[in-house]
């Protein structure tokens, strides 16, 4: 414990050394790395896969406060579920107001971090985040990271059902083919123990 103390402040050192340089290559990097994941996921809108419209939200998020780049983020994913389902958006939707008003309420300033457990997910690294966050973040960081953990596995359960979430030509009208839609999404969640087992562990 004590050389991992050591080396949390040596790393606050360098950083408050030269911050002013890496901070904005750091917002660079993940930003890019975060969007390229979540079009390789769910890339469910043509425009937003493309290499320019990644580079610019990033550049442009690098010189943004890390609240401000979860908004871009959750937008970002917003547009890619609303062109696959707006039953799929629209949980997310509510899912993002709760998540905004836990985190205003509980813990400002780590939303990031419902950003950055899905991303480290996806490179099948999920564990790194907690174990940063138990050396950074308080006792309340615990609210972030079920979140992301709960932001992963709906996303996840959207990337399973796709094929039939953007099928709406089944039998019935509109009415019966929304719900069928969010029965699907919802069980997926319900009955998901491994998601419930995971959020408990972080």
């Amino acid at each position: 414990m004590e050389k991992i103390f050591a080396l949390r402040q040596r790393l606050k050192q360098f950083f408050g050394k030269y911050d002013i340089y890496l901070l904005p290559i750091l917002k660079f990097l993940v930003m890019f790395v975060v969007l390229f994941l979540i079009n390789e996921n769910l890339g469910y809108m043509d425009f937003l896969t493309r290499l320019p419209v990644m580079l610019i939200l990033a550049l442009i998020c690098c010189l943004l406060p890390w609240s401000v780049m979860s908004f871009v983020v959750a937008a970002f994913t917003l547009l890619h579920l609303t062109a696959l389902s707006w039953e799929a958006s629209g949980i997310f939707v509510v899912f993002l107001f709760l998540a905004a008003l836990m985190q205003y309420l509980f813990l400002p300033g780590f939303s990031i971090v419902i950003v950055l457990i899905p991303a480290a997910y996806y490179l099948h690294i999920p564990y790194v985040v907690p174990m940063i966050l138990g050396l950074v973040g308080g006792a309340m960081s615990f609210i972030p990271a079920g979140m992301g953990v709960f932001a992963y596995y709906f996303l996840n359960c959207v990337q399973r059902n796709a094929g039939f979430l953007a099928d709406s030509s089944s039998q019935g009208d509109m009415l019966e083919t929304i719900a069928q839609h969010l029965t699907q999404l919802l069980s997926g969640l319900r009955d998901n123990s491994l998601m419930l087992l995971s959020i408990v562990a972080f």
